[in-house]
């Protein structure tokens, strides 16, 4: 196995949330490379709606519950309540909210590296 091969399948990040409501939540997450990047931010007027559709398509997972029950990470559930999560700020990074700690996590390839 080439020791520089991605997980594809994604890992899980976990973030502090700066929140009277939430604590922590947990994406998985899947590595997103240069060129989709580039194609968020290049995308001219819509840059914004693009970079959060982008935030959107790399949770692959989450580990979320409503009540007792599993809350699955559906398209459904995901257009319900990403406008919201990518917003909450990040506990003690400055600045930081869930979106950009997503993104950030997923352009590190290390966080990606197969052992």
């Amino acid at each position: 196995m080439d020791k520089n091969a991605l997980n594809r399948d994604g890992e899980w990040l976990e973030l502090e949330i700066d929140s009277d409501k939430i604590d922590k939540l947990r994406f998985k997450v899947r590595p997103i490379s240069a060129h989709d990047e580039v194609q968020a931010v290049e995308s001219g007027r819509n840059i914004i709606r693009n970079v959060y559709k982008t935030i959107v398509d790399i949770v692959i997972d989450w580990d979320m519950t409503d009540g007792d029950e599993p809350y699955p990470c559906t398209p459904e559930h995901k257009e319900e309540l990403m406008p919201f999560l990518v917003n909450f700020p990040v506990k003690g990074k400055k600045d930081s909210v869930v979106g950009g700690a997503i993104l950030e996590f997923a352009k590190n390839t290390s966080n990606f590296l197969k052992n």
